[in-house]
């Protein structure tokens, strides 16, 4: 099978797109140069992005996961009053229902969202823009594709440049990119991971629901290494992500705020949220350029 994803892909973009920087400690490794295959050459080897170690490795830790990301979804079916107005109050919750949110976010049992791959269309390509810390970001989001009966889309996360899938092997290498994929499966639902590099090691597990054709809920927990952490426990983030189209320009919105599950039901949330604002970006564009 050749490579599924090449160099720009027009119209608006999917992501499970976890720019976590302002969530999580900072941990800055030195930034080494780009060494190695050129990004040309190795696209020119048509190198499928599935087979990489990187990303067998990412699909091997999301299922060797699935039992607790179902558990992570009974949790939250179970708060699911709480979180549905937390995700109302948020400022990218324009015309979203807390009763609709609540409805979706209580199913303690995952069932996919409808249409396979096609729930991660609208996020399909590259995107650029910052983060609330002040941080570029370039994302490049694949097609979903079928891989052993659930679809599988694979994403980059770069605060340097565009970093194509079939890439990410030598540039999370250099600790340049992040990478991560969105799941979606009859059996488990929606489902994701990002294995973060750039700021030191980070896994994250993610649940992920629809709420319509162009907005995704996700709630995630950070898995450092080293570290034992009771199921459940801890610090969560809730990751609200729109397609919208102001003034007629498709954009991807996202919204993030870090809670914890207190006693009785109640939730604990941070005082503040943290959001991105990414446009469709050309082949041409770099690192710096306006939008």
């Amino acid at each position: 099978m050749k490579t599924l994803f090449k160099t720009a892909v027009q119209g608006p973009a999917f992501g499970l797109a976890l720019l976590l920087g302002a969530f999580l400690p900072a941990e800055m490794p030195p930034r080494a140069g780009l060494q190695g295959r050129s990004m040309q050459e190795a696209l020119a080897q048509e190198v499928d992005w599935w087979a990489l170690p990187a990303f067998q490795d990412i699909l091997a830790r999301h299922d060797r996961f699935l039992p607790e990301l179902a558990r992570m979804r009974r949790q939250a079916a179970s708060h699911a009053p709480e979180l549905a107005r937390l995700l109302a109050a948020l400022p990218g919750s324009d015309g979203l229902n807390a009763a609709h949110i609540e409805r979706i976010l209580a199913k303690p049992e995952p069932s996919g969202a409808r249409g396979g791959g096609v729930v991660f269309e609208p996020w399909a390509g590259r995107w650029a823009g910052s983060w609330s810390n002040g941080r570029q970001q370039f994302h490049s989001w694949g097609p979903a594709m079928l891989l052993e009966g659930r679809w599988v889309q694979p994403v980059t996360l770069s605060e340097s440049e565009f970093v194509e899938p079939n890439c990410a092997q030598d540039m999370m290498a250099l600790r340049r990119s992040d990478i991560a994929i969105n799941v979606n499966s009859p059996q488990h639902g929606i489902t994701g991971w990002v294995s973060k590099v750039q700021d030191g090691r980070v896994e994250m597990p993610h649940i992920g629901y629809q709420l319509n054709d162009t907005t995704l809920i996700w709630l995630c927990q950070a898995k450092y290494p080293g570290r034992e952490q009771e199921p459940g426990r801890g610090d969560w983030l809730v990751f609200l992500e729109t397609i919208v189209q102001p003034q007629g320009q498709a954009a991807y919105r996202i919204h993030g705020l870090k809670f914890r599950f207190g006693e009785e039901g109640a939730i604990q949330a941070a005082p503040e949220n943290h959001s991105g604002l990414y446009r469709p970006a050309t082949e041409g564009t770099r690192r710096g350029e306006a939008w």
